[in-house]
């Protein structure tokens, strides 16, 4: 209010310094991970899996909010940069399973996905 705080100006040119080291990592870094996975032949699988957004959302979301809340998992944060990342992957496969066999019910995918027509992929 009125003046000048140096502690803040270090503390705000701290975090930009972050944000543009971060941006510019990622930007360096999309490039080499895309040519990873286009030669692992996993360029189609995310392609399939895109195909199925709308059901894994839905699905993650009453899973995420009824039943992994209702568990109380907690996990101590030196372990939470491993545990985060694999429930994320074992989730999104476990909701994308569901889409699959969701997708084999006429009524069910009308309701749950608007699909009218069914697109099971292989």
């Amino acid at each position: 209010s009125g003046h000048f705080d140096m502690d803040n100006l270090w503390l705000t040119i701290y975090r930009l310094s972050i944000g543009v080291f971060g941006s510019m990592s990622f930007f360096l870094i999309a490039k080499p991970v895309w040519s990873l996975i286009q030669r692992w032949n996993f360029s189609e699988m995310l392609c399939r899996i895109g195909t199925a957004t709308l059901g894994i959302y839905f699905l993650q979301t009453f899973l995420l909010e009824i039943f992994i809340h209702s568990l109380h998992l907690y996990i101590p944060l030196p372990w939470s940069c491993i545990a985060a990342p694999l429930i994320a992957l074992i989730e999104m496969a476990a909701c994308y399973s569901l889409v699959l066999m969701i997708r084999r019910t006429r009524i069910i995918r009308l309701l749950v996905l608007g699909e009218e027509q069914v697109s099971i992929d292989k």
